[in-house]
């Protein structure tokens, strides 16, 4: 895990997505974190990404302590495409929706 590095997160229940800021000891900072969520379409189920905590300041860096993490792991190439167009509105051409 280093800095710049967009990994999924297990925190206290929670999937999150999120850049790596910089590391402690102690703690992550996450910039701009984005909680996976289902979306059901119809009779097709997909996969989105929303703000993890609403009103974080215009930074978007968000500090959590290491003991609330779960798990991570480092995200393939759909969800990287996902958080990308999530967090700057920019679309990565892909094979399709994340099902």
């Amino acid at each position: 895990m280093k800095e710049g590095d967009i990994l999924i997160f297990r925190i206290e229940g929670n999937t999150v997505v999120a850049e790596i800021e910089s590391e402690t000891d102690e703690s992550l900072i996450l910039h701009d974190p984005q909680q996976l969520v289902i979306m059901n379409r119809g009779n097709q189920v997909e996969v989105g990404l929303v703000p993890f905590i609403m009103g974080i300041s215009d930074t978007k860096l968000l500090r959590v302590q290491k003991h609330h993490i779960v798990a991570f792991a480092e995200v393939n190439k759909d969800m990287h495409g996902l958080y990308i167009q999530a967090t700057t509105g920019l679309q990565i051409a892909a094979n399709g929706p994340i099902a």
